[in-house]
């Protein structure tokens, strides 16, 4: 068997003792076997025989050692030493070993030793049960422990790498000398929402805002010429996957120069997400961590002088020679010139019998590489031969090298990067460890941070919702999680953070490795841009292609001016949109983007839910699996305005076309000489000059008494400045004012101008006219004030002795009231009531002579909530007469609340005094929207009035009945007049006598406030 060394391949089962003096050939055949056995039994490599029940029937020296046992006695099959998880596994490799002799088979698993642990075995298993010289499956076994123990390493190194890398919300892009990227996280898609693919075919001069490209390249110069110096806070714009520019702050730090990384670093948050660098790094790690774990021990022989006698088959995986080549030759001659001092020393010291084992050295392989090697030896002083087996530990120095740089380059990663990363115990919360950027950025010390909890910076007083940062996390290891927190500084500041990271196990606990990138701007650019998006009026929509149900955004349901909470099929959404060319438009562009992905921009218009006609922008993109468009998605903009003004101007342009066509106005045309090149007919009759004498003539030269005057000026400033003027001014010469506006264009000026005299004259004569009017107003206003406070004065005066009256009546029948016959109590209580009447006829006067002069501010009026608080007044007249205010659906609209209140409380007032008698007073109150006026109209079902009366009642003191069947002074009807027309409305009547009346009153629907 080519490559493995078996004691029954040489020789049959006997015992080779019974062979000792029966001929020369048996003695050769014994020294050989004997030499064979301890060649195998010395071998670094365990081998083992199985029978056809997986027995253990043979077991070396080496397979002893590695499991511990001395004997076999106990253990019935290979089985019984595998962990019971990989039994099955094994059990599986041990059919596929029955079913092919001759065919090597390798695995791996863990086998109990005899001590009670488990110890990692490389084993390769060989089925010869069919060769008659051997029959059994040999085993070929080795102890990898070690190697097990240094992958595990590596991985766990690597795993933090990919945590940092693939689960942090900064996005990293490495670029070499020339700004080709070689390298984009992961984050790069979730920032700007593409999938892997969209990402690596795109291009970044494209997606990068044009304003911002040749900033970004002259920072990137910048960085080339500061080596390991950060570039920091460059703030550019990048072009998201649904159209919107995203805002960057990034950091450029140039690498080149360092060996763990060859580029400059781009790190950069979406004012917003950070991570992406080191995939790169991730794919070497990857590359660095492979294990050949079916590789061979070289198993060989060593004469007296250093020469290789036997060599194993694995020399050829190992060092590239065939077995015969080495053969014969002396072992230095392929040790690594460096090392064969070392090797000579310690050969001339183990030389005497000694043996050793794990000595390592160089050895040339045939392709002239370097092979580490790992010797273990045992010298026999009886055949003056050394047996010794030599591992190839290259892959391990390989993996020790990359494990030691991934610990390197991990600890750098952690300490030089920008963003405050920090490390705690998940049980504790206490902070383990924190780079230097946290220590920067939040103004503790790392000795001070490491005496710290989590939430020791937390802003005071802040309880976050998820707890105390622990509830939400899965304790998986390697499970990522992103969550915000207000943190505040040392000095107090208070920031908001995005930590993002994962669980790992550190020194055999559960911890946190996470980055704490500081989002404070980004917060306020995302209200900013909500309340953009929201005066902007922009709203989304999105639309599930399996189940064809559309979503709309709050803003989105505003312009529709729906509050419905629900999703919409697409149908019932299309038909907002007018049948026809509205409708149309939108389902087919919905169509195309479905069928290939192209993105669609329309305008369209839209029936809301309240029936109102708009103009929207809709806007859509697709979203595939495979060739299957599975979502739709987009904006939806409120532009009625915009779009109504466009409408309206394009309109006006037309009409100004027919107008220019037709001038009316003056119209002349100069080019940037001030050569005449056009001149209307117009023109000629105003200012008295012929197209012929004026085309292709200097303007100046024709008009040179108008050089220095305002025209001359203000046509000068317009050309150099390339703003439009407009102005007025006098021609002396005709005696005329002229109104000019004046064009600048690429061609020179154009100049539309009219004759104003006449308006000149007559705006002079009404600024003499609003003088006069100025002073009169003045005047009125002097004796408004002065008759005003006469009217005060006047109803003081004049309630003084009405008040002494009333006062010496009472007292009057309260001292002679027993001496006074009933006639002169009546005659008392006459005078009394009288006097309070005059003492109200007096009030009501100085209230009619105020009116107009309300210190009430206008306000939006809800007149349901006015009419009910009037109501409560009337509460107990209601209740005794049982009577009914109607009223429901009045509007709410701009006026004065007092004055407003007067007349609807007085007209109230009126149609509860004059009821008929047994019938239950029912008013109604109601109101229509006009143009430019509201109207109001308070009705009742009382005694009415006659049409004779209609304007009588209007008038102060005007009574159609004695005080004795209804009270009142007659002023509250003339009261109500003079307050709606001072609103600018006015009141009227409509009533039949004995069937009610209608008080009707209107007033404007906005008044100026001055």
């Amino acid at each position: 068997m080519p490559g493995y060394l078996n004691p029954y391949s040489m020789t049959p089962y006997s015992d080779p003792d019974q062979n000792i003096d029966t001929g020369n050939d048996t003695n050769d055949s014994f020294k050989f076997h004997t030499r064979f056995h301890k060649l195998i039994d010395n071998s670094y490599e365990g081998i083992s025989l199985l029978d056809r029940n997986l027995n253990i029937v043979y077991h070396n020296a080496s397979a002893a050692h590695i499991s511990g046992l001395v004997s076999t006695h106990g253990i019935k099959t290979i089985l019984d030493l595998a962990h019971r998880d990989d039994i099955e596994k094994l059990k599986q490799v041990i059919g596929e070993v029955l079913a092919n002799q001759g065919q090597p088979t390798s695995t791996r698993f863990r086998a109990r030793h005899i001590e009670g642990h488990y110890t990692w075995i490389s084993i390769i298993f060989t089925n010869y049960l069919d060769d008659p010289d051997i029959g059994a499956i040999v085993l070929n076994w080795r102890d990898v422990t070690k190697e097990k123990e240094a992958e595990d390493k590596l991985l766990i190194s690597e795993k933090r790498f990919k945590a940092l890398l693939e689960n942090g919300a900064e996005g990293i892009v490495l670029y070499n000398a020339d700004r080709k990227p070689l390298y984009i996280s992961p984050a790069f898609g979730r920032i700007f929402g593409y999938n892997e693919e969209e990402v690596s075919r795109l291009n970044e001069i494209k997606v990068t805002h044009p304003d911002d490209f040749a900033y970004i390249q002259v920072k990137f110069f910048e960085s080339l010429n500061k080596p390991g110096i950060p570039i920091k806070d460059i703030i550019y714009r990048m072009l998201h996957k649904d159209g919107h520019w995203v805002y960057l702050n990034s950091t450029l730090t140039n690498f080149l120069n360092d060996p763990d990384i060859m580029g400059v670093v781009n790190n950069f948050t979406d004012i917003s997400v950070k991570t992406q660098s080191l995939q790169t790094l991730e794919r070497t790690k990857a590359d660095l961590e492979k294990i050949m774990d079916s590789s061979l021990d070289m198993i060989c022989t060593i004469d007296q002088q250093g020469c290789f006698l036997k060599v194993s088959a694995s020399s050829k995986t190992i060092l590239g020679y065939e077995p015969k080549e080495l053969a014969g030759r002396p072992a230095f001659d392929f040790i690594y010139p460096e090392d064969r001092d070392k090797t000579r020393k310690l050969l001339g010291q183990h030389m005497d019998g000694g043996d050793f084992t794990n000595i390592e050295n160089r050895y040339i392989r045939k392709d002239g590489s370097l092979a580490y090697l790992s010797w273990s030896s045992r010298w026999s002083d009886k055949d003056k031969t050394r047996y010794a087996t030599a591992r190839d530990v290259s892959e391990k120095k390989a993996n020790d090298q990359a494990l030691i740089e991934s610990e390197n380059k991990y600890r750098s990663l952690f300490k030089y990067n920008p963003i405050p990363l920090f490390l705690w115990d998940l049980d504790t919360l206490n902070i383990i460890d924190c780079n230097e950027a946290a220590v920067q950025k939040y103004g503790y010390s790392k000795e001070e941070f490491l005496k710290l909890k989590t939430k020791n910076i937390w802003a005071k007083g802040y309880k976050p919702s998820d707890g105390d940062g622990r509830e939400e996390i899965d304790y998986s290891v390697d499970k990522p999680f992103k969550r915000v927190r207000q943190h505040q500084k040392k000095n107090g500041e208070l920031l908001f953070v995005e930590v993002s990271g994962q669980v790992l196990i550190y020194e055999g606990k559960k911890a946190v490795l996470a980055m704490a990138n500081d989002i404070t701007e980004k917060r306020k650019v995302e209200e900013l841009l909500d309340k953009a998006n929201s005066l902007a009026r922009i709203g989304a929509w999105d639309l599930d292609m399996k189940t064809n149900i559309i979503h709309w955004s709050d803003i989105t349901k505003e312009i529709l001016e729906t509050e419905d909470i629900s999703d919409y099929d697409i149908q019932p959404a299309l038909n907002l949109y007018p049948e026809g060319e509205n409708r149309d438009v939108i389902a087919n562009m919905l169509k195309r983007t479905a069928a290939n992905g192209a993105p669609g921009d329309v305008e369209a218009q839209i029936t809301t839910f309240k029936g109102n006609l708009k103009w929207v922008r809709v806007i859509v993109e697709a979203e595939f699996k495979g060739k299957t468009c599975t979502r739709l998605f987009g904006s939806f903009q409120d532009i009625d305005a915009r779009k109504k003004a466009e409408l309206t101007a394009h309109e006006a342009l037309e009409e100004r076309n027919i107008i220019l066509e037709s001038i009316g106005d003056a119209f002349f045309a100069v080019n940037k000489n001030w050569v005449v090149t056009y001149w209307n007919n117009m023109a000629e009759k105003v200012l008295g000059k012929s197209k012929k004498e004026m085309r292709n003539r200097e303007l100046w030269d024709v008009f040179a008494d108008s050089i220095d005057s305002l025209s001359y000026k203000m046509y000068h400033n317009a050309l150099e400045t390339n703003l439009p003027v407009h102005f007025e001014d006098y021609y002396a010469p005709l005696l005329k004012w002229y109104e000019i506006s004046a064009y600048p264009s690429a061609a020179g000026l154009s100049v539309y101008f009219k004759d104003i005299t006449d308006r000149k004259l007559a705006e002079k004569s009404i600024l003499e006219l609003n003088e006069s009017l100025k002073n009169q107003a003045k005047e009125l206003s002097i004796s408004n004030a002065e008759l005003e406070q006469f009217a005060y004065v006047a109803s003081h005066d004049l309630q003084e002795p009405l008040r002494m009256v009333t006062s010496f009546l009472t007292q009057l029948e309260k001292k002679y009231g027993d001496v006074i016959d009933e006639k002169g109590k009546r005659y008392i209580n006459f005078a009394v009531d009288g006097a309070k009447r005059m003492r109200q006829i007096i009030l009501d006067l100085l209230e009619f002579s105020r009116i107009g002069n309300t210190e009430d501010d206008l306000e939006d009026i809800d007149l349901n909530k006015l009419i009910a608080d009037i109501s409560i007044l009337f509460r107990k007249q209601t209740q005794e007469e049982k009577a009914t205010i109607v009223f429901n659906n009045l509007p709410v609209i701009e006026s004065y609340r007092t004055p407003l209140r007067q007349v609807f409380q007085n007209l109230i007032s009126n149609s509860l005094k004059y009821h008929k008698q047994e019938i239950a007073p029912l008013i109604q109150i109601s109101c229509e929207e006009l143009p430019t006026l509201w109207k109001f109209s308070v009705s009742d079902n009382g005694i009415g009035i006659s049409q004779d009366y209609f304007e009588k009642i209007f008038i102060i003191f005007q009574r159609l009945h004695n005080k004795e069947e209804y009270s009142g002074t007659g002023m509250g009807l003339a009261i109500a007049k003079k307050i709606i027309e001072n609103l600018g409305g006015k009141i009227w009547l409509t009533s039949v006598l004995g069937q009610g009346s209608i008080f009707n009153f209107t007033i404007l629907k906005k008044r100026n406030s001055a």
